[in-house]
C-alpha cells in the first residue's frame, strides 16, 4: 500500500554468486563466499519476498566492476594510479590472476536509467570483455610509462576472494543498452582526473 513508489531499484553485487564458472545469467543461484556477500544475498532475498507477497515493485541491477573518475581511492584503478604517482608499490593480491569485467560509470548510469524506465526483474550490467587484474595493472603501467615490476608488490590473496565474476549482459542489451567506453579510454580518463585533482587526492586515504 505505497502508491507513491512506482519502482524501487536495488543495486546488489555479483559477489552473491561467489566465483562464477563461465558467463552466468540473472537466475544463477546464490553461492556467496564472504560475510559481506551473504548479507547482500539476504537483502535480495528479502526484497524478492516483498515482491512475491506484496507486489513490491523492485528491480535489480548487478554490475561488473564499475570504474571512472571520482571513484574512491581504495578501488583498483584509482588506487594503482595514485600509488604510481606517490612512488608506492601497489599490493597485487594473488599475483593478479583473478578475472573480471569492467564497465565505465557513464555506461552504468545509462543502463540504470533504462532499467528504471523499462525494466522488470534483474539485469546484469557488464562489458563482454574480460581481463585479469594483472592485465589491468599492465594497461595502467603502460599508460603511465612505468615498469610493471617497479609498480607492484605481490601479496597473498585475501580470504574468500572469488576467482572470477563473468556476467551475461544479454538481457539488458535487449533494452537497447550497449557499453560505449573502451577500457583503455576509460583508464586514460581516470589518469587525467587524478592528475587534475592531485593536490586534493594525494592527501586522501587509500584504504
Amino acid at each position: 500500500n505505497m502508491p507513491s513508489v512506482k519502482k524501487y531499484l536495488h543495486v546488489p553485487t555479483p559477489e552473491v554468486y561467489g566465483s562464477t564458472q563461465g558467463w552466468v545469467k540473472e537466475d544463477q543461484p546464490y553461492n556467496p563466499s564472504t560475510p559481506y556477500a551473504v548479507s547482500r544475498a539476504a537483502a535480495e532475498m528479502m526484497l524478492k519476498c516483498y515482491q512475491k507477497q506484496y507486489r513490491f515493485p523492485v528491480v535489480f541491477t548487478r554490475s561488473a566492476n564499475v570504474y571512472g573518475p571520482g571513484q574512491q581511492l581504495y578501488r583498483l584503478i584509482p588506487k594503482l594510479i595514485v600509488s604510481i604517482k606517490k612512488g608506492i608499490r601497489f599490493p597485487l593480491e594473488g599475483g593478479g590472476h583473478s578475472t573480471r569485467s569492467f564497465v565505465h560509470v557513464r555506461d552504468v548510469c545509462d543502463a540504470t536509467w533504462r532499467v528504471l524506465i523499462n525494466g522488470d526483474g534483474a539485469y546484469h550490467i557488464s562489458s563482454q570483455m574480460t581481463y585479469s587484474i594483472r592485465g589491468i595493472v599492465g594497461l595502467i603501467c603502460e599508460a603511465m610509462k612505468v615498469r610493471f615490476e617497479d609498480a607492484v608488490e605481490p601479496v597473498l590473496d585475501r580470504p574468500g576472494k572469488d576467482a572470477s565474476y563473468l556476467l551475461d549482459s544479454t538481457r539488458i542489451r535487449r533494452l537497447g543498452w550497449n557499453d560505449s567506453v573502451w577500457l583503455e579510454d576509460g583508464i586514460l580518463e581516470c589518469i587525467e582526473w587524478v592528475n587534475a585533482e592531485w593536490d586534493t587526492l594525494k592527501l586522501l586515504p587509500m584504504e
